[in-house]
């Protein structure tokens, strides 16, 4: 009997987790950014100054900045940025791998505070007068304690305002006099007429050591020694003051 060969072929087969496969294929792709990374860098700046901002970048992942949506031409893990105007902004930061939300800070640029409180202000007893310092959301310390934004004054004195925020302080003052009448002179004594375009004065037993013209709003339009009549250009209430050098005080008002 003849036994003749047999050959036996066993193929063996390696069934891979699908899952683990695909655990392995990840391995060679540079992780995405933790969701998110942050950055790091001041949250207000002033124009004319430069802003760093930094992040760690996870390694293999290039970085993309931007500013209001503005592509920054930064291709590393620091962005400076020179602020030229004010306002709210947003830095944004994202990474060219894998997938992971954008990191963002928002940034308030301020200016250093302009402050005028105008010219000198005169006004008569019993008045007021508001005195604005403007630059709302910057912080104030008038000369008489107040904190806000705006004060109302019915008294003569120099008041005085620093306006501040993260850029710095400045000062500004303005003198408001308040006008009392001590005595009514007669007008035997002291006479004004407006004549047409001219307002004009007659005095007689009296040295006059001032007078000045003021218009509606208060402003000294006219401050004369010893001229006895004015120009009105325009029509309107005026109030005249007059100090004599016996240091008595008179007022009027006239309407063109």
């Amino acid at each position: 009997m003849k036994y003749l060969p047999i050959f036996i072929i066993v193929t063996s087969f390696v069934i891979i987790n699908p899952l683990l496969r695909a655990s392995i294929l990840l391995d060679t792709i540079p992780p995405p950014p933790e969701n998110p990374i942050s950055i790091s860098g001041p949250t207000q700046s002033c124009v004319g100054t430069t802003s760093i901002y930094t992040s760690d970048i996870p390694l293999g992942c290039n970085p993309v900045w931007y500013v209001d949506g503005v592509l920054q031409s930064s291709t590393t893990g620091t962005l400076e940025i020179t602020w030229s105007t004010s306002g709210n902004f947003i830095v944004m930061l994202e990474f060219e791998c894998g997938i992971g939300n954008a990191s963002y800070l928002v940034v308030i640029v301020s200016e250093l505070p302009e402050v005028d409180l105008g010219d000198d202000i005169t006004i008569y007893e019993g008045n007021s007068v508001e005195l604005d310092a403007g630059n709302p959301g910057c912080k104030y310390m008038w000369s008489i304690g107040d904190t806000t934004q705006t004060i109302v004054v019915m008294q003569s004195g120099t008041y005085e305002v620093t306006v501040s925020n993260i850029c710095g302080a400045v000062l500004d003052d303005v003198v408001v006099e308040v006008i009392v009448a001590t005595e009514e002179l007669s007008k035997e004594n002291i006479h004004i007429k407006i004549d047409g375009n001219y307002i004009r004065f007659g005095f007689s037993g009296v040295t006059i050591k001032q007078l000045q013209i003021f218009d509606i709003a208060g402003r000294i339009i006219a401050q004369y020694g010893k001229e006895t009549q004015y120009y009105l250009p325009e029509k309107g209430i005026f109030f005249i003051r007059i100090a004599t050098s016996n240091n008595r005080i008179v007022r009027y008002k006239v309407v063109k």
